[in-house]
Order: structure tokens, then sequence, then C-alpha cells
């Protein structure tokens, strides 16, 4: 969660799971965190920056627990979208 106060952006961050790693995240805004939880205060930048930096680097920092190449077929079959019953 983003929220501007007088002082800065305020940045809290929690995680439920092994696969997205809170201090990962809020360490490149420069706060302090455990893997699952983080709270802290970001001067000198607007509110859209910070969110949009966030954005750019979330998939750096969220690793899926599976892949969809992981389950996907390796040879599907296809049909043409004129296919009829």
């Amino acid at each position: 969660m983003l929220i501007k106060t007088r002082a800065g952006v305020q940045m809290i961050a929690r995680s439920s799971t092994d696969q997205v790693d809170v201090s990962e995240l809020v360490a490149h805004f420069g706060v302090a965190a455990t893997e699952r939880a983080a709270a802290g205060l970001i001067h000198g930048r607007s509110l859209e920056e910070v969110h949009n930096e966030l954005i750019n680097i979330l998939p750096d920092c969220v690793h899926p627990a599976i892949t969809v190449a992981q389950i996907m077929s390796r040879a599907p079959q296809l049909i043409s979208p004129l296919t009829t019953g």
C-alpha cells in the first residue's frame, strides 16, 4: 500500500507466500523489512513516481511457484477457427 503524507510516501507491504519476498521489493526504495512485512517512509518522491517504479520492479520480485512452461503441453493439438463440429 502506498499513502501520500505530508512527510513523504508511506509504503506498507505484506506477503503471505514465499513467492513474494517483501524485503527484496522494498529495499529498492530504502525501506527495511522482513521477508513478509515492511513499512517505511520514502522522502523526496511523489506518490506517482513511487507507484510507477514499484510496478516496474514487481516482476523481478515476484517468483511464481509454478510457471506456464511447467504445466503446458509440449505439442498441443490445434484446430482452425473455421472448423465446425
